[in-house]
């Protein structure tokens, strides 16, 4: 949808749902790409006006007059616009959410695939030894809530020890609240736990 003279009406087809938008330029490359839980709101509020493109307080701000035209895919929930964004930047890789050229300062995935129940944590260390690396990822704020949802979904560990013990012989306060499956504690096979891992390997 181009945006230029007609931001009122097309504003007007944007839906309060949760979902990924897309800023495109003049030759339909995607230089942006952003999610929201509200798709109407967040779009919105890079907007002064209803008349013009202008974007206040965002950080964003320096391809004001780039954007030529607007798409956005309405997701079922927050957890599939996340993973979403995530995807479509990876694949797209837009200019303005790449824009520092240096990807010494940014963050990896590591997945620590020498260890018997594997870590999965951001790092922007690249010399662990026995881990595999994903990334490097320019938007840390989107990929900190996408790991955040899939420890939460396939409930991988996050403590930090390389071998996890049996404290007191008894499951961690995250087990209790499902937010780790305990495999120290023989709540899942070594098997399904790696399993688990996999599954998360494919969003990166």
């Amino acid at each position: 949808m181009e945006l230029k003279n007609n931001i009122k009406n097309v504003l007007s087809i944007v839906p309060k749902k949760p979902g990924v938008y897309l800023f495109k330029d003049l030759k339909g490359r995607i230089i942006y790409v952003g999610k929201a839980k509200n798709l109407l709101e967040r779009i919105r509020s890079y907007f002064l006006s209803g008349e013009t493109i202008s974007f206040v307080n965002h950080p964003i701000s320096f391809f004001t007059g780039k954007i030529n035209t607007l798409d956005f895919i309405v997701t079922d929930n927050e957890i599939e616009a996340l993973i979403l964004e995530s995807s479509l930047i990876k694949k797209n890789r837009p200019k303005y959410n790449i824009h520092l050229k240096d990807d010494k300062s940014y963050p990896y995935i590591a997945f620590m695939e020498s260890e018997q129940f594997p870590r999965v944590f951001i790092t922007r260390n690249r010399n662990i030894k026995g881990a595999r690396y994903f990334g490097p990822y320019t938007n840390v704020k989107s990929i900190k809530e996408t790991l955040e949802v899939l420890r939460k979904v396939f409930q991988i560990r996050d403590c930090r020890k390389s071998k996890p013990g049996k404290i007191k012989n008894s499951v961690c306060l995250n087990y209790h609240i499902n937010l780790c499956s305990a495999p120290c504690m023989g709540k899942i096979s070594g098997q399904d736990y790696k399993k688990n891992v996999g599954y998360i390997k494919m969003f990166f």
